[in-house]
Order: C-alpha cells, then sequence, then structure tokens
C-alpha cells in the first residue's frame, strides 16, 4: 500500500498525489498540478492563493514547482517573474538533469532550489520525508510568504540562520527561546 504524501506516492501515482496535495485537509489555498511524472523524477507545480486577506498585505498568489526524484529531498522552485530572492541555490539548467540517472550534486544546487530550512538545526526543526509531502508544500507555502515581506520590509520576519557554517566550522546558535523549546 502506497502511503498519501510519500516519495513512493508522488513518483508512482504523481496525478493522484497532486490531487491530494490540493485538497484542503492537507495544504490550505493551494492547486498542485503535475508538470512531468516519467520514472523516478516528477515534477509538482503548485499555486497558491494569497495568504488570508487579514494577513495579505496585498501580496500576490505564488507559484512553484517542486522537484521529486528517486533519492534526496524534494526541490522547491519559484515560478513566475524575476524578482529578488533570499534564500535560493544558484541555479544550473533543470535540461542537464534528465539525461543523469545519477545526479552527483545536491539538486538544490542544479536546479536553483529555494533554501527552506538549515541543514543543521535538529530534526524537529527540519523537514523529512517522515513528515511527508504535505508538510513541504505548506513549508513551501510559508517560505514562499516570508520572501515577499522581506522584498517589501528588507527584515526576515521570523529568527533566521546566516547560510554556511560558523568561521570555527560549528554551527549558527538557536537565539529564539521558544525554538529552543521546540528542539
Amino acid at each position: 500500500m502506497i502511503v498519501a504524501g510519500s516519495r513512493e506516492h508522488a513518483l508512482r501515482q504523481p496525478a493522484e498525489c497532486a490531487q491530494w496535495l490540493s485538497s484542503d485537509t492537507n495544504v490550505v489555498g493551494s492547486h498542485v498540478t503535475v508538470v512531468t511524472g516519467e520514472r523516478g523524477l516528477t515534477v509538482f507545480r503548485v499555486d497558491f492563493e494569497p495568504p488570508p486577506v487579514e494577513y495579505r498585505l496585498r501580496f500576490p498568489a505564488e507559484a512553484a514547482h517542486v522537484l521529486v526524484a528517486g533519492l534526496g529531498d524534494p526541490v522547491a522552485t519559484p515560478v513566475g517573474p524575476k524578482r529578488p530572492w533570499r534564500h535560493i541555490y544558484p541555479r544550473a539548467p533543470l535540461s542537464a538533469l534528465p539525461g543523469q540517472r545519477v545526479v552527483r550534486v545536491p539538486l538544490a544546487e542544479l536546479v536553483g532550489g529555494l533554501c527552506l530550512w538549515y541543514p543543521d538545526d535538529p530534526p524537529v526543526l527540519k523537514w523529512s520525508w517522515v513528515k511527508g509531502l504535505g508538510d513541504f508544500v505548506r513549508i513551501l507555502q510559508r517560505h514562499l510568504w516570508f520572501e515577499e515581506f522581506w522584498r517589501r520590509t528588507g527584515v526576515w520576519p521570523v529568527e533566521d540562520a546566516p547560510h554556511g557554517r560558523r568561521p570555527d566550522n560549528t554551527p549558527h546558535p538557536i537565539l529564539d527561546q521558544r525554538l529552543l523549546e521546540a528542539s
């Protein structure tokens, strides 16, 4: 039996997975379609409605592609007009991917994915396949809203770890007491 929102669901039954992700019980205000679903690779397009009216501040609707491959975490790339992005990996052409069944670089670097969490954070603050694709898409939705807030104000709306590691090669510390308690 295939578990809804699992990697297997995304790769073997992409249309059903897209329908499941689009339901309001999973990601409110989203519509998910399949861009491509071939053996070992699925790309979804996720269209998000703007935030609820009381929080909207005239934010735009957002869209992203979510790439799911046989190995590794999904990768989310923004779709739409060219705008500045604070948390995005360098882009390389997506056309480099289909011919390679074994990808030796992180998919996020290949397709210019958004940096959705700090890799050195404790597991409770990061996404993993155990949490399911619905959770990943909710994190993506929130991240796109945070990016728009940052573009408008120059301030990231929550605690944010600098990218990379500290000069002494240790992870950046968590400063917010609530995050420390969650971990």
